[in-house]
């Protein structure tokens, strides 16, 4: 403890303490899933790729500059593009396309989970702390 919060905890007779950030017990993997099912979640209850400006997250989406048919998706975690074990290049990442409708980004993302959902746990995909 530093001599500022020494002050503070004689001056106020305040106590002060640290503990261990508790660190989640879901593997990487779990927590890919998580975040997808929130996705669809968010997507089924608006039934629509519209997201009400009260409505905080990451979108897994985007409409195609190329063709307005169309729309891309990636899978995200923590705001950052998941890369499948890939580095992601930020300014030009890889998305899977597919229609540009609320049912087909959920039919697309429920595709990518079960894909995901069969890869081992222990997978150096899943490995983001060495990317």
């Amino acid at each position: 403890m530093n001599d500022v919060l020494k002050q503070l905890q004689k001056d106020l007779g305040i106590s002060v303490t640290t503990e261990l950030k508790t660190v989640s017990k879901l593997s990487m993997k779990d927590k890919i899933l998580n975040s997808c099912k929130r996705e669809i979640k968010r997507l089924m209850e608006n039934k629509s790729l519209e997201y009400p400006k009260n409505q905080s997250g990451v979108r897994f989406w985007k409409p195609s500059n190329e063709d307005e048919n169309k729309t891309l998706v990636n899978v995200k975690y923590k705001g950052k593009i998941f890369g499948f074990g890939d580095e992601v290049n930020r300014q030009k990442p890889n998305y899977f396309k597919t229609d540009n409708n609320y049912e087909s980004v959920v039919e697309l993302i429920t595709k990518l989970m079960g894909w995901i959902d069969k890869v081992d746990q222990t997978d150096k995909m899943f490995d983001l702390e060495s990317k």
